[in-house]
């Protein structure tokens, strides 16, 4: 569990790896990041030579090849939920993305083996940002990269949430340019006045139960929640509230 990250520095990840300039005679290749949640990393922008903020959730860094990344969450990141920079035959499946100016971010990388974004969930959280026009949900440029069976949602209204070379596109023109991704969907129904996405997370090692009884809560596909929600450790859930209980997350 990595929470409050980067506060004075920029540029910068819950988790970091990579295999700068191959100076060392290893690398991370072979490595697995898996089961952590990853909330609040800020990469503070005077800490940086940037006029935004630039905190990234797990970030794979210069070089880096092999690295599988599975089952984490990362949640209220400034910049990329997942970033891949100059890297290769990275695995990211399996996560869930909340609440980042991008949720992924794929850029001048290259090789043989392409990155594979498979079976993702990206939750946008707001249809606005400080530097993007609005937070998006994939954001590659000179990437190498294949993607499928991922989940986009984007309940603001946010319809260009998709990001190639400094061009915006809908999930339809996404889809059309990206001739691999066959089965992803996207879900962009408007939340209703009052609600709001949250997040509920287990960071323990235990099986915890929210208890959401009479509770004004829905999944993401609206539909509505009565009964308890149990969460295996390091885990977690994004759902739909209504005013007060928001709070819930």
């Amino acid at each position: 569990y990595i929470k409050d990250v980067c506060l004075l520095k920029g540029d910068m990840g819950g988790i970091y790896t990579s295999w700068f300039n191959r100076s060392s005679s290893e690398g991370p290749e072979g490595s697995i990041i898996r089961n952590n949640i990853i909330l609040n990393v800020v990469g503070e922008k005077y800490g940086y030579t940037s006029n935004r903020h630039m905190g990234e959730g797990i970030y794979i860094d210069e070089n880096a090849s092999g690295v599988i990344v599975e089952n984490n969450t990362i949640a209220h990141v400034t910049n990329s939920g997942i970033k891949l920079h100059k890297t290769e035959n990275i695995l990211v499946r399996n996560n869930i993305l909340f609440d980042t100016r991008q949720s992924v971010h794929v850029l001048h990388s290259e090789g043989e083996n392409a990155n594979k974004i498979f079976n993702n969930i990206m939750v946008a959280a707001r249809d606005e940002d400080d530097y993007l026009k609005c937070q998006v949900l994939i954001n590659e440029s000179s990437a190498n990269a294949l993607y499928d069976n991922n989940k986009y949602i984007h309940l603001h209204s946010g319809k260009e949430i998709f990001l190639n070379d400094s061009k915006y596109y809908s999930f339809d023109k996404w889809k059309s340019l990206k001739k691999d991704e066959i089965n992803s969907i996207a879900i962009s129904s408007p939340l209703l006045p009052g609600e709001k996405e949250m997040i509920i997370f287990n960071d323990t090692r235990q099986i915890k139960e929210f208890n959401l009884q009479g509770k004004n809560i829905k999944d993401i596909n609206g539909n509505k929640i009565s009964e308890p929600i149990q969460l295996q450790p390091f885990t977690s859930i994004i759902l739909i509230s209504v005013n007060a209980d928001a709070h819930l997350y």
